[in-house]
């Protein structure tokens, strides 16, 4: 690719530092609503995000995957999207209607605490949107394996290794609610 894409922050997150590949539009959506702060409507975000999938799909990024059996469409990235360049559109350039709302002056010791929290939130949401995603995995291999019972020798290593990461998934998410939840009755 001759030119860098521009993608929102959360989004490039998702698809380039979380590397999210496999999904539907409403899979990516609710990962980007548990990730960020700019989304917070079910439809708009969802707009948005298919806004970008069409012009990745355009670009020949993503292949869009259709079956007759399953009424949504499954995304999958490319061998160009591997090598094509992105880069994170800056937050000046995100529409207003994105932009989270401003928090009111609190003193440094309110504020570090807020930090602290919010980062752990926002640490607990990409867990949460990586377990969703996983789960959604595991639910289609095991799908495929009961449609196609003589080929579970290839679809058995695969639904094991995400079962795995959904198990590890769910301890990181349950090890950051507890902390979240003692870190709110202290305050």
């Amino acid at each position: 690719m001759a030119r860098a894409i521009a993608l929102h922050p959360d989004v490039y997150n998702l698809l380039i530092v979380v590397n999210i590949n496999n999904f539907t539009v409403s899979e990516i959506r609710d990962a980007l609503m548990y990730e960020s702060e700019f989304f917070n409507d079910k439809t708009e975000t969802r707009k948005c995000i298919y806004r970008v999938i069409c012009k990745l799909t355009k670009l020949k990024l993503l292949i869009k995957h259709t079956h007759s059996e399953v009424k949504k469409s499954r995304y999958t990235k490319s061998e160009t999207f591997i090598t094509a360049d992105f880069v994170m559109k800056s937050i000046t350039d995100v529409p207003v209607t994105q932009q989270p709302k401003v928090k009111s002056l609190r003193s440094e010791k309110d504020e570090s605490s807020t930090d602290f929290r919010y980062e752990l939130s926002k640490e607990k949401k990409t867990y949460e949107a990586e377990l969703a995603i996983s789960l959604s995995e595991v639910e289609e291999f095991k799908d495929l394996m009961q449609r196609f019972p003589k080929q579970n020798d290839l679809f058995k290593p695969f639904y094991l290794e995400t079962r795995e990461r959904s198990v590890q998934l769910l301890g990181k998410v349950n090890a950051l609610t507890k902390v979240l939840n003692i870190v709110e009755l202290a305050a």
